[in-house]
């Protein structure tokens, strides 16, 4: 019985363990492989201070004047992760529309408590959404690349760019916090959320530009992300 007991609880420990190591923290992006100190010697000096910039680490040219002193200094540092803010975005390997309702619908529902504190009425709320951004997205992004004579999936490639990102996530955000505050009136059904995109913040939710977003994006002006990622009447708190 002891034997088995022990057996029972190796194999309860073994498990765990197993679980820890294939788990990472909710939402935070997978790390890039671990670079070598070959792979290292084989970077050029931009390269090599880019390399350190996205593990927060530098080193001035007084300290580094040369290469082989960048390079002795990234090899002390070859185990640092990726500040998780600097890894790039994997490419979704979907439209540009249903990429980004999918990230429309992921914020109200975090914005909501997360999937399992959002109740039926807020988990219907941010699918109205998805949908919402799905169709005005489609159209408007179809419309703007062939009127740049581009393929939709170019729009995707640069909405994906950091800059990009940050600013279509803090427009959606406005229109989570807005819908979820409003589920019973302007946000009651996909086909209303759509009206409020489609005024494109001028009266409905002010600073809510989507139609705008997706226009920049296509032309790539950055100006407006900027802007918008400044913009007060983005604040997302509910």
């Amino acid at each position: 019985i002891v034997g088995e007991s022990v057996m029972s609880l190796t194999n309860i420990l073994l498990a765990s363990a197993i679980l820890v190591a294939g788990t990472t923290s909710a939402g935070a992006p997978e790390q890039p492989p671990k670079t070598t100190p070959a792979e290292l010697k084989k970077m050029k000096v931009k390269e090599l201070r880019r390399w350190l910039a996205d593990r927060d680490k530098s080193c001035n040219n007084v300290d580094c004047p040369e290469k082989s002193d960048l390079i002795r200094f990234a090899e002390k540092w070859i185990d640092t992760p990726v500040n998780p803010a600097k890894i790039k975005k994997p490419l979704p390997a979907k439209p540009f529309w249903e990429a980004w309702a999918e990230v429309a619908s992921d914020i109200c529902i975090q914005k909501a408590g997360g999937p399992d504190k959002a109740d039926d009425a807020q988990k219907k709320v941010c699918k109205n959404i998805g949908k919402a951004i799905d169709t005005t997205f489609m159209m408007n992004g179809k419309r703007t690349a062939s009127k740049l004579k581009k393929k939709p999936d170019a729009l995707l490639k640069t909405s994906w760019g950091d800059i990009y990102h940050d600013a279509g996530k803090r427009l959606l955000t406005k229109l989570a916090v807005h819908c979820l505050a409003k589920a019973d009136s302007d946000c009651a059904s996909s086909s209303k959320i759509e009206k409020i995109i489609e005024d494109d913040g001028k009266k409905k939710v002010k600073g809510l530009a989507l139609i705008k977003f997706i226009t920049n994006v296509g032309v790539e002006n950055t100006n407006t992300m900027f802007e918008a990622l400044k913009d007060e009447n983005l604040k997302d708190e509910l």
